[in-house]
């Protein structure tokens, strides 16, 4: 990978071996990085082993928990929390390894409904989902390391597998309008159309896998890979569209983030770099630095761009002026997916289990879940 180092690669490396564990029926579950959405009122989470649904006012006690259980009634346990849940308007669908007794893990997608935390389907993969389900109309598409892209019917309940990658998928798909695009750890980016065709001549080759998701935006894909590249491409045909890829210090995991004319960009060398959309070079004076990698997506809310770092800190950047909104709120853990925002709320978690609420205007927060005994 020439200069491209290994800071910040300790996630892909459990990862690697949670991969590989998996398949191999492995006696333990690996806890993954504490996927969790949120909500007005609730926050869902995949922690200690369970998913849980808590009221940010009340959250010592969750509204509902939710472990699978066996045809006896006996309950097992979760693990493999790597991918964000998706909410529909009555469902949150995650995905998760799961354990029953003595049973091997298997790899499930589940949906259970936002108020009681009660199963309504579940369907399974063979190997690791890393991507967040992502709800398109009726259909919710699902990513796994098996190489395959589910697609779920959500009012028949009819599950297939719409596409087959020549590598693991570990980013999720990304839709516009009628075409889906991903990318795979074989080097490969695909556009397919939602009956699973694809749409271009042939994938387009990368330097180095894709970890990620690709971004959509202004007829052009971006996506980045784990040499430090990012390539735009044109949507319809495939085709890049700039001179060269630009190229980051290290490994490109995290979707960026478009902003009119501006892509921002997430790296392992812990920075967000600030990237002309239309040429590909970058705006140096607008590069957000954090002290550790940044595996995740940033998130945009209103003129705000939100960071999470593994050096255990939430940044906050003002859009117009690029310079801090607030000092960064310590956590006590790697913080390894992006920050979800609730009105004047920001919700970040920790790779050890922990949830924290940051104030928006000011930066103060507090650790949400689990609270201390």
């Amino acid at each position: 990978m020439g200069r491209v180092t290994w800071k910040g690669g300790t996630a892909l490396l459990l990862l690697l071996m949670a991969v590989g564990l998996a398949a191999c029926g492995a006696p333990v579950l690996d806890s993954g990085w504490g996927a969790f959405a949120a909500d007005a009122p609730l926050v869902y989470a995949g922690v200690g082993g369970k998913f849980v649904a808590i009221k940010p006012e009340a959250a010592a006690t969750p509204e509902w928990t939710f472990v699978p259980k066996d045809e006896k009634g006996n309950a097992g346990s979760l693990g493999g929390f790597y991918s964000m849940p998706a909410l529909t308007p009555d469902l949150v669908i995650f995905a998760a390894s799961a354990r029953l007794g003595s049973n091997p893990q298997t790899e499930q997608v589940f949906a259970l409904d936002r108020q009681t935390g009660a199963e309504r389907w579940s369907f399974p993969a063979q190997a690791t989902i890393v991507g967040e389900p992502t709800v398109v109309g009726d259909t919710v598409y699902v990513t796994s390391a098996d190489r395959n892209v589910y697609a779920r019917d959500l009012k028949s309940g009819a599950t297939k597998v719409l596409f087959t990658a020549s590598g693991p998928i570990w980013g999720s798909v990304v839709c516009d309008g009628d075409r889906l695009y991903l990318g795979s750890m074989a080097h490969e980016v695909y556009a397919i159309d939602r009956s699973g065709q694809q749409l271009w001549t042939e994938p387009f080759r990368t330097e180095g896998a894709v970890a990620g998701t690709p971004a959509v935006g202004g007829g052009r894909v971006f996506v980045g890979d784990l040499t430090g590249r990012v390539y735009a491409l044109d949507a319809q045909t495939g085709e890049p569209v700039w001179s060269e890829p630009f190229r980051a210090q290290n490994w490109i995991w995290g979707q960026p983030v478009l902003v009119g004319d501006t892509l921002y960009v997430p790296s392992l060398d812990g920075n967000v770099y600030a990237v002309d959309a239309q040429t590909g070079a970058e705006k140096p004076d607008w590069r957000v630095k954090t002290g550790g990698a940044v595996r995740a997506a940033p998130t945009l809310a209103g003129n705000v761009l939100y960071v999470a770092s593994e050096d255990q800190q939430l940044y906050a950047v003002d859009m117009q002026t690029h310079q801090p909104k607030w000092s960064p709120f310590k956590t006590d853990g790697a913080l390894l997916t992006s920050p979800v925002i609730v009105g004047d709320t920001v919700y970040v978690t920790t790779s050890n289990g922990k949830v924290y609420r940051v104030d928006a205007a000011s930066g103060n927060g507090r650790l949400l879940y689990p609270q201390p005994k």
